[in-house]
């Protein structure tokens, strides 16, 4: 029995080192794989800021833009108020003649 035992134990002691090199094999591979999941990571981090930063910059032409409008719009409104106050002083002006010609007639 004691060649059996011999053998058996020679089984053993290479499934053990099989065993282990596989799991040493396999921890290396997983250490790479969370190494490039890592980068990935922060790569994805990276193009998120950029992203974000270029939204950033698009809203603020947007508001930029919308501000420009609402100036325009405004001096518009302004111009048109104006032309609206010098027809009625001049209205008045006509209704002041009209009224002097009457007094003086």
């Amino acid at each position: 029995m004691g060649k059996w035992e011999a053998i058996e134990n020679a089984r053993n002691e290479w499934k053990e080192n099989f065993d282990r090199t596989v799991f040493d094999q396999n921890e290396k591979e997983n250490g790479k794989i969370e190494e490039k999941m890592d980068k990935l990571m922060e790569e994805l981090k990276h193009l998120q800021i950029e992203k974000e930063i270029e939204q950033n910059k698009n809203k603020e032409k947007e508001d930029e833009m919308g501000e420009k409008e609402e100036k325009e719009e405004k001096g518009k409104g302004k111009k048109e108020e104006k032309e609206e106050k010098e027809e009625k002083g001049k209205e008045e002006e006509g209704k002041k003649e009209k009224e002097k010609g009457k007094v003086e007639s």
